[in-house]
């Protein structure tokens, strides 16, 4: 779920720099509103989102990627700067 909150939510904060999308929010609302809706359907669905994740799993799995919570990556990760910048 937080990978749902996280695309949606980038989402809706492209969309405010987006020039050709504000353009359109102004002069052709109805095409904006389309368009809009159309994205949010994709970026912020639930269903969609886990699909895809499962599959890419699968796919990262069969490459041995190892699989880790956000807090156990972090741990990770300074563990190896630790090691490379004690040196």
């Amino acid at each position: 779920m937080i990978i749902v909150k996280q695309k949606c939510i980038r989402l809706l904060n492209d969309i405010q720099t987006d020039k050709m999308a504000m353009e359109d929010l102004v002069k052709n609302n109805e095409k904006f509103v389309k368009k809009f809706t159309e994205a949010i359907k994709i970026e912020c669905s639930t269903k969609q989102t886990i699909g895809q994740n499962n599959k890419w799993k699968k796919d990262y799995e069969k490459q041995d990627y190892k699989f880790m919570s956000r807090e156990n990556i972090y741990k990770s990760v300074v563990k190896i700067l630790n090691n490379k910048f004690s040196k």
